[in-house]
């Protein structure tokens, strides 16, 4: 009886020992997980080309990026509107600055995801000296008490993802002269690219 009771005993230790250590594995998986997640979002940084400036005029590039995201936008149900309220030419790096446009343009499908009624309007305006390019929908917006950290990188308000979208894209501006503000009105969240207008050779 007392050897009976000694193998139980064992039997109940080694079956804890397996959990535990099954649990152990898993940690180590999650957490390799997590570094290989960091490393390469660490790594988009480093993936930013020196960018290559060029003037090119702004419709033709805009409507070109809506098109790469037509599919998407055409999927999720999304009215998309094109604004420009002046033909003007831009400064900046075409390649660079559509990656921007396209990872804004991502972001506002996914605050979108939970309205009826789905609005991306991609507005433009300018000053003397620069170009603002307004990407702006009718979705969900950035929770207040967020607002300061959306730029940090690793900083994220979603499930999943990297948290270095928006600092990436607003290094890249930086880059190019540039830079990327938020704002929210009347219902609008607005990511706003602003950019040197084209220089006009004397």
């Amino acid at each position: 009886m007392l050897l009976f009771e000694y193998k139980t005993a064992n039997q109940e230790e080694e079956k804890g020992l397996r959990v535990n250590t099954i649990d152990s594995l898993q940690t180590i998986h999650d957490t390799a997980k997590e570094l290989i997640a960091f490393v390469n979002s660490y790594r988009e940084f480093s993936r930013v080309a020196t960018p290559q400036i060029s003037n090119f005029q702004l419709t033709p590039f805009l409507q070109s990026v809506i098109n790469l995201e037509e599919a998407e936008l055409t999927k999720n149900s999304i009215n998309t509107m094109l604004e420009i309220t002046k033909e003007e030419a831009i400064q900046a790096d075409q390649s660079l600055l559509s990656r921007v446009i396209i990872n804004l343009l991502k972001n506002a499908i996914e605050a979108l995801e939970e309205k009826q009624e789905k609005i991306i309007k991609i507005k433009t305006t300018s000053t003397e000296e620069t170009i603002q390019i307004d990407i702006c929908d009718n979705g969900k917006p950035v929770p207040t008490d967020m607002v300061n950290d959306i730029f940090v990188p690793f900083f994220t308000t979603k499930k999943t993802g990297s948290g270095i979208g928006l600092s990436v894209s607003r290094y890249i501006l930086r880059l190019q002269n540039g830079t990327l503000k938020h704002t929210h009105n009347e219902g609008w969240t607005i990511f706003s690219v602003i950019l040197p207008k084209a220089k006009i050779d004397q």
